[in-house]
């Protein structure tokens, strides 16, 4: 009888957590989750953006060296139905080829998006055109002269 009575003892004892407690802190964590996600998808495309506006500038200056390097004119061709991007030399011969996302649009401003280099360096033509990524939009600019050109968002 003695060892019994422990029990029921020792079960009132314990304290343990009610449904309602319990449900408030998976709810509180279920909150703190998703909004974790959603910076965190925000952040991967912001990366994204950059990654892609990065990698086509850093592609036309390799036209530009090439060009220089080798005399020759170099050709940039954005293919926007393909979502890619090519670069041939004078001969035509393809020097690179490189996708991007579904989710960038070239739309064309006061240029198609064609940039020429001459053999030394200089771009052919001056002109805008814009790249529009989810929400944003950013103005590809090629200046005349020494080749120079730059990405702004707008």
């Amino acid at each position: 009888m003695q060892v019994q009575h422990h029990k029921k003892y020792i079960l009132r004892q314990a304290k343990g957590f009610t449904l309602l407690e319990m449900l408030i802190v998976l709810m509180i964590v279920s909150v703190l989750t998703s909004l974790t996600l959603t910076v965190f998808q925000s952040v991967v495309e912001t990366k994204r953006t950059e990654f892609f506006l990065e990698q086509f500038e850093r592609d036309l200056l390799y036209a530009q060296s090439y060009a220089i390097n080798h005399n020759c004119a170099v050709y940039t061709y954005i293919q926007s139905e393909k979502h890619a991007y090519f670069i041939r030399d004078c001969n035509y011969n393809k020097l690179l080829e490189r996708g991007y996302s579904n989710d960038i649009i070239v739309e064309v401003g006061t240029m198609q998006p064609i940039i020429t280099y001459k053999n030394n360096g200089n771009a052919v033509k001056s002109g805008s055109f814009y790249f529009l990524i989810r929400k944003d939009r950013y103005k590809f600019v090629q200046l005349l002269g020494k080749g120079r050109f730059y990405v702004k968002k707008v």
